[in-house]
């Protein structure tokens, strides 16, 4: 039984605490800090920590959450999480890590005295043929280097980002890239929706290929700017 079977099997009847982020779309087997300031949330996190630490991370619709809002709407798609860490940030603020296990999708909500959990279904992940998830894998790690490369990001860094790349699992590789590339929140929704993951890929390549040709754009015409700004 691989991991993600493991983490899937401590849950009973697809139900587990809501945890509402409004900052950023999580992808499984990706990593990120998150800051915690609602006392609902606090308290989710706490009891994460002290049983198995699976929350249900779905992105609200109304992006400026207050901890006192009923009747939130969520996107239909979101990430079970694994709280990994939490510290103390601040006065009242906690910071946790969090890891993506899963994509689950959104059924309802069972509220709780304390806080909200939902209920959910486990999303598969249908893979293409192994030949056409190595062509995009590279596909993949290559435009991202390059990308990475017109960002003026440090060769050596971006050797070893690659390297790590290349350990990873297809799709893996493709969620890391679309949750760490610079793109819109609703293209990020729409991905982490798609089953498929060969079109996942696909798409993520169309939105990077549209930034890199913006980014040669920016470089084709830099050496027109006047040196003086009231100039036009």
């Amino acid at each position: 039984m691989d991991k993600e079977k493991k983490e899937e099997s401590k849950i009973e009847e697809n139900v587990v605490p809501l945890l509402p982020v409004s900052n950023m779309v999580l992808f499984p087997k990706t990593r990120t800090s998150i800051l915690i300031f609602d006392e609902r949330q606090k308290k989710i996190v706490f009891d994460s920590v002290t049983s198995f630490g699976i929350v249900g991370v779905f992105f609200p619709k109304s992006r400026f959450l207050r901890a006192k809002v009923e009747n939130v709407e969520f996107f239909p798609v979101g990430c079970a999480g694994k709280v990994i860490s939490f510290t103390e940030a601040g006065e009242n603020v906690y910071s946790i890590l969090i890891e993506g296990i899963f994509r689950m999708k959104f059924i309802d909500i069972i509220k709780g005295e304390h806080y909200d959990k939902v209920r959910f279904e486990i999303l598969p992940d249908i893979l293409p043929p192994e030949h056409i998830q190595n062509r995009l894998k590279t596909e993949i790690i290559e435009k991202a280097s390059f990308f990475l490369a017109r960002l003026g990001e440090d060769p050596v860094r971006i050797k070893e980002i690659m390297q790590v790349a290349g350990m990873m699992r297809f799709e893996e590789v493709v969620n890391w890239a679309i949750f760490l590339h610079p793109m819109k929140f609703s293209v990020k929704l729409e991905l982490i929706g798609e089953n498929d993951v060969e079109e996942r890929a696909k798409r993520f390549l169309q939105e990077i290929e549209k930034d890199i040709n913006y980014l040669k754009i920016i470089e084709l015409y830099r050496p027109l700017k006047p040196r003086d700004p009231r100039v036009n």
